[in-house]
């Protein structure tokens, strides 16, 4: 089929989702000064190199603070508690907003370019977000598995399937179904591995996507 031959073609050259060239600065120009969400998403994402290796367990309060370059007082004004913090990479408000955001940027692009794009900017919100939240609860004895992390994937694949759906009007819904369960098994399976590197979940999930629109 046309749309899987062109989805299959590798990302552009010229872009790139990998985490180090997000910038980090805070305050970016032209962003509203209340913007609260993408204030404490700025925050997770200073925090978040140091949650590896047993670092969420011995991460505190101050030590959030120092690396986002705030006071403690400014960091509990953003966050009631390290657990918050710390999970704000599965946040409904933090997943929403990227969907939010990449409808208004992506939404108006023509099919084929939409599910690429969706596929960038999926695979870079579970490697930047959700992955770091998911290793910090486990550190921490908290179990998302079976209700945050449910809930960050719901979010993210029903805009995911939806762009497909787009590129392939006939899909049933049948089919997009079973597509949705199969981009869950693969982004999970992406989360709790400890040897996944980040960038490796685009190509599992477009090989999946072809898949599903081939069939």
């Amino acid at each position: 089929m046309p749309e899987a031959s062109v989805v299959a073609t590798a990302p552009d050259q010229g872009r790139s989702t990998s985490r180090e060239e997000v910038p980090r600065a805070f305050g970016k120009p032209g962003r509203p000064a209340d913007d609260v969400v993408l204030r404490r998403r700025e925050i997770f994402e200073a925090v978040a190199p140091l949650l590896p290796d047993g670092g969420a367990r011995r991460l505190t309060m101050a030590g959030a603070a120092r690396a986002a370059g705030l006071s403690v007082g400014g960091l509990y004004h953003r966050f009631d508690g390290k657990r918050a913090l710390l999970l704000y990479g599965l946040a409904p408000e933090n997943l929403g907003r990227a969907c939010a955001d990449f409808q208004a940027t992506w939404g108006h692009v023509e099919p084929v370019e939409l599910v690429s794009r969706a596929l960038d900017g999926f695979s870079d919100a579970v490697d930047r977000w959700v992955r770091p939240s998911v290793d910090a609860a486990g550190q921490l004895g908290i179990d998302v598995l079976h209700g945050a992390l449910a809930d960050a994937m719901t979010t993210e694949l029903v805009g995911m399937v939806r762009s497909v759906r787009r590129m392939a009007p006939g899909m049933t819904d049948e089919r997009a179904d079973a597509l949705e369960r199969s981009l869950r098994r693969v982004c999970t399976a992406h989360v709790l591995d400890p040897t996944a590197r980040d960038g490796e979940l685009r190509e599992q999930l477009r090989l999946t996507v072809v898949g599903a629109v081939s069939g």
